[in-house]
């Protein structure tokens, strides 16, 4: 949302997390996280983008929280998603 206004048509966004049949833990273009395998500590409604050079982009409807990170070391997504999630309070 933008000044009240819905700015990524709602279809789309719901889209985006739909379970792709071949492999449940993705979505269209997205990192599901409804059993928890991804990241334990994250919402199962969460889901995630990956990019190149360690980007990420987390939503998480649970906490109405969009998280991004940049030039984040894989070994260490797990204790930074840990750490968002305790500083969220969830």
């Amino acid at each position: 949302m933008h000044q009240g206004r819905q700015i990524i048509p709602r279809e789309w966004l719901q889209r985006k997390h739909e379970l792709c049949v071949v492999a449940p833990f993705y979505g269209w273009l997205t990192w599901l996280n409804r059993d928890g395998r991804l990241f334990a500590d994250a919402s199962r409604a969460s889901w995630f983008m990956f990019g190149a050079g360690g980007h990420m982009v987390w939503i998480d409807p649970d906490n109405e929280a969009v998280v991004v990170a940049r030039w984040l070391d894989g070994a260490h997504s797990a204790g930074f998603v840990r750490r968002v999630v305790q500083a969220l309070g969830s």
